[in-house]
């Protein structure tokens, strides 16, 4: 008759401060890299918005602040927002 190993040889998720840190390891880029992508298409679609600017309603954007914007959106940017929104 044969013996059943009693250890699982499926690893089990990891726990605790790892998993934490290894989560962070992949959000923090992930966000890093949205933040860029949505400054870049503000300084896109605005041309007059300078890069401060951008990056400005890319942050009350996504912070739900709701300031008003630098300068009047144009129509695309008004969908960028939108996107911005939906996305972040």
């Amino acid at each position: 008759m044969a013996v059943l190993p009693t250890k699982s040889i499926i690893a089990a998720p990891p726990h605790g401060r790892l998993a934490r840190s290894r989560q962070l390891q992949v959000a923090a880029p992930i966000f890093v890299m949205f933040i860029a992508a949505a400054g870049i298409g503000y300084k896109t679609l605005q041309p007059e918005y300078t890069w401060l600017e951008a990056f400005f309603m890319t942050i009350i954007t996504i912070g739900t602040v709701g300031y008003s914007e630098v300068h009047p959106l144009s129509p695309a940017g008004q969908v960028w927002t939108i996107i911005v929104i939906v996305c972040g």
